[in-house]
């Protein structure tokens, strides 16, 4: 009986962690999205010359800046997935 109370007591402490790990991506993925969005919005500006000309020495610049963004929006999209995963509803 004794062995039956101490399953389900760390069946809770283990259901109660992955909770916490999945509040916790989902906030990390939001906290980091939200600031990433802007500066990718900026970059697409620069890119598109809509605030006028580039310096040339300042193209292989932003190409690396806009490609690194472009990974990182792709890892916060990882971490949304793996979030969804863990939560049993992935799309």
């Amino acid at each position: 009986l004794q062995q039956m109370a101490d399953l389900q007591t760390e069946h809770e402490k283990t259901k109660e962690a992955s909770a916490a790990k999945s509040e916790f991506l989902a906030t990390v993925s939001h906290e980091l999205r939200t600031p990433l969005t802007s500066i990718k919005g900026s970059l697409d500006l620069i890119a598109a010359r809509a605030l006028g000309e580039i310096p040339p020495k300042m193209e292989p610049i932003l190409t690396i800046a806009q490609r690194n963004s472009t990974r990182l929006n792709a890892l916060i999209n990882d971490l949304l997935d793996l979030q969804k995963m863990e939560a049993g509803r992935m799309d």
